[in-house]
């Protein structure tokens, strides 16, 4: 009984079938909601500018008392590099009325 106790203990452990399992997903991004509502809300001056949002690497967001500012950048840049590389969107700052949640003011990134 003790070794049948055992045994199941082991193929529980093991994960059954003894089938390689696949490794456990790992986060690779996190946003809050309120962040989520501002790139929501930049996304239709990408749309206008016929830019595509999968055209991007990296999004940041500041945020001061009354405004977000999506940042959308090819890449993120290396230290002393200046302008976008060639053939990458350029990148797009747009900023956010924190009480409208209206997009206002846009423009490119140098």
């Amino acid at each position: 009984m003790r070794s049948q106790s055992w045994m199941l203990l082991t193929v529980i452990l093991l994960g059954g079938s003894g089938a390689r399992s696949e490794p456990a997903p790992q986060v690779v991004a996190s946003i809050s909601g309120k962040h989520l509502r501002a790139i929501q809300s930049a996304h239709p001056e990408l749309e206008r500018r016929h830019l595509s949002l999968q055209g991007y690497e990296e999004i940041t967001i500041f945020e001061s008392s009354e405004l977000l500012t999506v940042l959308f950048s090819s890449r993120a840049s290396r230290p002393g590099e200046r302008g976008d590389p060639p053939g990458e969107q350029l990148g797009l700052a747009v900023e956010i009325d924190k009480r409208t949640n209206q997009a206002g003011k846009a423009h490119y990134i140098r």
